[in-house]
């Protein structure tokens, strides 16, 4: 007969195998691949994949082990799992590629989620000395991903040279359908366009506020990224890449995020191109810009009666989470909220072992603190954008959140002494997990 926390781990097991499934076995654009790659690092997002392939696999380990399984069984589950999957991306699943990296990061997070399966009451029933512990690293933590984040969001050229290019022809792209008329970056007309070797065109890339321009008869919707007009470097990598996206304006620059090989963010504008093609006449055209201007992505569209529209998202220190997106994300309207919630779900659990050290004073003091040091003193000190009153907002009611539930539940499960923590262990007991070790 089952008892309550296996019935819970069967359904977390299934559903996180659910949602590998869909995550991964899911066909893309492209062939499939056919030759897997021995590579860990692979490709220019390696840190992005790694972070994902881990996170993926934490549920499934984690649902595995409530269910009952043992340790060393549910490891293996995991990474047969994992070998499967790369099995069929590499001979079934069109557009999908397969590594020996995917196998061990993905291997790793079903560890994990088994770990966690086994460690929960040291992270949800600590003592008020643990809680402090915990509390302190969680807030040092939340400190560097959002010094991480204005670091990341800082604007980063290659050393090698660079060259501008006219509505390329990119072999992962698809090419624009429209044609351009006239196009220029940071002020140089293009082409021919300015090079990474003159330092006066990267020192303008470099300003406070940089501008991408092109004139445009547009042309049908595309199902990738078409790029109007980029500049990239000797690796054939952007710099900066202002095109079209399905009937979107898109535009992203290169920043640090590229060089910790996670995701620069890009910006989009909706519904700017036709639905379908229209007759090339110069009378269609369509005058869109997309650049950095005092610390935030700004993207505009203005059509041949003089209507424009435009966008603009500020490169604040809640963006952390844009990092991390798997599929073509772009900053829009709903970027402040998810920021926002980005920064308040960190939080929670840093207010909640901040209430259950029964150090209401000291844990103001560090919370306060960091937050002042990440969400201005860190911007400012590195010509970054401060934090939005809707961060400050998500901040201030993760750590209530957070707070609440820990003082609320701190009387009875924040056990402060060995005889306390040892009745916790006892009622954990209450659910038997096997004693099979790896």
């Amino acid at each position: 007969m089952l008892n309550s926390r296996q019935s819970v781990g069967q359904v977390v097991a299934l559903v996180g195998l659910a949602f590998i499934a869909a995550m991964t076995l899911t066909p893309q654009p492209g062939p499939s691949s056919y030759s897997p790659s021995l590579c860990i690092l692979c490709g220019d997002a390696a840190v992005q994949d790694i972070t994902l392939n881990v996170i993926l696999f934490v549920p499934f380990g984690l649902g595995m082990r409530m269910a009952g399984l043992a340790r060393r069984r549910a490891v293996i589950i995991a990474a047969c799992t994992t070998i499967t999957i790369e099995l069929l991306q590499m001979h079934i699943i069109a557009g999908r590629d397969s590594s020996l990296g995917d196998v061990i990061t993905n291997t790793l997070g079903g560890t994990l989620g088994v770990y966690f399966a086994d460690a929960w009451p040291r992270w949800i029933l600590p003592s008020a000395r643990r809680a402090r512990a915990l509390a302190w690293a969680g807030a040092a933590t939340w400190l560097a991903i959002t010094v991480a984040t204005v670091w990341g969001l800082q604007r980063s050229l290659p050393e090698s040279p660079v060259w501008g290019r006219w509505q390329p022809g990119i072999m992962h792209m698809d090419s624009f359908p429209g044609t351009v008329l006239t196009a220029e970056a940071a002020g140089v007309a293009f082409p021919p366009g300015g090079s990474g070797a003159d330092a006066a065109f990267r020192a303008r890339l470099m300003s406070d506020s940089v501008l991408v321009r092109a004139m445009v008869i547009p042309g049908s919707p595309t199902q990738r990224v078409a790029p109007i007009l980029d500049e990239a470097d000797p690796r054939k990598t952007e710099v900066f890449l202002l095109g079209q996206r399905e009937r979107a304006l898109e535009f992203s620059m290169r920043m640090n995020a590229d060089r910790a090989q996670v995701r620069d963010p890009v910006i989009k504008l909706d519904d700017v191109f036709p639905a379908d093609a229209p007759g090339r006449d110069e009378r269609d055209t369509l005058r869109v810009a997309g650049g950095i201007v005092h610390g935030a992505l700004v993207i505009k569209a203005t059509d041949n009666r003089g209507s424009t529209r435009a966008g603009r998202v500020a490169l604040t220190p809640g963006l952390g989470w844009s990092f991390f997106i798997p599929w073509g994300y772009a900053l829009g309207a709903t970027t402040p909220l998810l920021s926002m919630l980005w920064l308040g779900g960190l939080l929670i659990p840093i207010g909640y072992w901040a209430a259950m050290t029964r150090r209401i004073g000291e844990s103001v003091v560090v919370l306060c603190v960091s937050a002042l040091l990440g969400l201005v003193i860190a911007p400012l000190a590195m010509h970054g954008s401060p934090a939005s009153w809707l961060e400050w907002l998500g901040s201030a009611l993760g750590v209530a959140v957070g707070a609440l539930v820990g003082r609320l539940g701190a009387p009875d499960v924040a056990p402060s002494s060995p005889h306390a923590i040892g009745a916790v262990a006892t009622a954990a007991s209450q659910h038997p997990m096997p004693t099979r070790t790896p």
